[in-house]
């Protein structure tokens, strides 16, 4: 019978799995590119994800894929942009990597694997772009995992209304992101419906401050210093509504 790989918890497995990159919120300090040729991998001799069954949902150019291919683990990546999963193959001809990069919809998880089939689910950034059915996606997700599983996603966030309101009519001095029709950020409901899916949630949020380092002091000093306000901040309940960011790892129990 075949062992079933380990994965301690989440926030330790994700860590592991990325090496010294970071992957809960989103300053990964200019690591990562666009350009296949410009990404920085972490290369570990102990694979932390040796033997470990992924799926990279929304894998759009396969720039997550690329390193959690590196650190071992056996990668399916989709994405329903036929010219993104292009590009993924060029990152695995670039990188001498080899991983399974498909054509395919996150609402149609259940006719393209069996049960089971992961380990671990991965998303960065996906979920925002799926509002029109997000309980399909958390249904199916947990369909795709094995006892023990987990679906881990770093998503856009908002915990505020008003705040949203007013960070439209702000636009013009950060603009927002509108790659797909249904694309917004999560709100507190969509959190709370993972929650009737996975009875083992942990959920962590940030940027409240720290993306004004990012996009409009484009300082990483001033980037470290906020988000350390953000930490701070982050640790009573009542600022949780001005995070733009969360960190949501579901196990399957």
């Amino acid at each position: 019978m075949r062992q079933k790989p380990s994965i301690e918890s989440p926030s330790s497995a994700i860590e592991k799995h990325l090496g010294h990159l970071t992957l809960l919120f989103p300053a990964i300090g200019g690591r990562l590119s666009t350009n296949p040729c410009l990404i920085g991998i972490p290369t570990d001799e102990i694979k932390p994800l040796n033997g470990i069954r992924v799926l990279d949902l929304g894998a759009g150019d396969g720039i997550w894929s690329v390193i959690l291919a590196e650190q071992g683990s056996n990668v399916t990546s989709l994405e329903i942009a036929s010219k993104q999963v292009e590009l993924a193959r060029e990152r695995m001809r670039i990188h001498g990597l080899i991983w399974d990069a498909r054509v395919g919809s996150a609402f149609q998880l259940r006719n393209e694997f069996k049960p089971g089939s992961f380990d671990l689910i991965f998303g960065q950034a996906v979920l925002h772009h799926l509002t029109k059915d997000l309980e399909r996606v958390y249904a199916d997700s947990y369909y795709l995992l094995r006892d023990g599983g987990y679906a881990v996603f770093t998503e856009p966030f908002s915990g505020s209304a008003f705040l949203r309101s007013l960070r439209e009519r702000l636009s013009w001095i950060i603009p927002l992101n509108a790659e797909s029709p249904d694309e917004r950020p999560l709100t507190l409901q969509d959190i709370e419906s993972l929650k009737n899916y996975f009875s083992n949630v942990e959920v962590n949020h940030a940027d409240i401050f720290s993306k004004f380092g990012r996009r409009v002091f484009r300082s990483k000093t001033v980037e470290v210093f906020l988000g350390d306000i953000d930490r701070r901040l982050l640790r009573y309940k009542s600022f949780v509504s001005l995070a733009s960011m969360v960190f949501m790892s579901a196990r399957k129990s």
